[in-house]
């Protein structure tokens, strides 16, 4: 903490503001540097969650977000966003592709068991198998 705010609460107000809400707290601009003027800001637990380091940045259409960012903005589940880009979609394709659309992210056509004739859906073990929920089996999908 900057020393001029240890010995006065008033200097702290002058430099940063007063608490907007009870849900701001303190965040620092840049977080290798410390608690000092100009260093800090309010912000609430969401605002600070999006700036952490950690976070996965994807940059469309000039502008660059974090993923629940995106999700907020084009009301896609944040799942999807991050399954096509770990698929290796581009990020305008990831983005600009509506969610439900055919091959957007889930094969569509029902896989029928060959053992005893079960719609096993969605059920997948990883990628390019599922697995039966009548019988157990294993099944490797062929591309179509």
């Amino acid at each position: 903490m900057h020393g001029s705010w240890l010995e006065s609460f008033a200097r702290f107000i002058a430099d940063v503001g007063p608490r907007p809400s009870r849900l701001h707290t303190l965040e620092r601009k840049d977080n290798d540097g410390h608690y000092e003027p100009g260093n800090v800001v309010w912000a609430t637990r969401k605002e600070q969650a999006r700036n952490r380091r950690s976070n996965h940045l994807l940059t469309f259409r000039d502008q660059t977000l974090s993923i629940a960012e995106w999700e907020e903005r084009l009301g896609m589940p944040p799942e999807v966003i991050k399954q096509r880009i770990k698929l290796g979609w581009t990020v305008e394709r990831a983005l600009s592709t509506p969610p439900g659309k055919k091959g957007s992210y889930f094969p569509r056509r029902p896989h029928i068991c060959k053992s005893c004739g079960h719609d096993m859906g969605r059920s997948r073990v990883r990628a390019g198998m599922v697995r039966c929920n009548g019988c157990g089996i294993v099944f490797v999908l062929k591309r179509s």
